[in-house]
């Protein structure tokens, strides 16, 4: 007897289509370039496109910081703004009142219920966005 009385040993071996997947082949590299073989056709391409790539950084690099300029920026003005409404006596309320009605008059409708919820909303600015005002 040579089998097991315990049937989970007596298993069927398992069939050549149930192996595991194979796995995906490598893709060779690329040779290097031999840049001193080059003639000189092919030189000024390799120059064209490397003056392009350092063209396409440079504009990447401009936008990049004047996103940085544009982010500072907001913060100075976020930063002013809290100066402003944490002493509301010393600001100008024509001032205020522009300020909300600027920002009610581009804020999403949802931000904009936010906004005319603020202590210092103007009561008619806010009538418009909050009923109960």
């Amino acid at each position: 007897m040579t089998q097991e009385t315990n049937p989970e040993k007596n298993q069927p071996p398992r069939a050549a289509d149930h192996a595991q997947p194979e796995k995906p082949r490598r893709k060779k590299k690329a040779p290097p370039i031999g840049f001193n073989a080059l003639d000189d056709h092919e030189q000024k391409l390799v120059r064209s496109i490397a003056i392009t790539g350092a063209r396409v950084a440079g504009r990447q690099q401009k936008r990049t910081e004047g996103q940085l300029k544009a982010m500072k920026a907001m913060k100075a003005m976020k930063d002013t703004l809290e100066d402003i409404f944490a002493n509301p006596d010393e600001a100008d309320p024509r001032f205020i009142a522009v300020v909300f009605k600027g920002m009610l008059d581009y804020a999403t409708s949802a931000n904009a219920k936010k906004i005319a919820s603020h202590a210092l909303c103007p009561p008619d600015l806010a009538r418009a966005y909050r009923p109960d005002a």
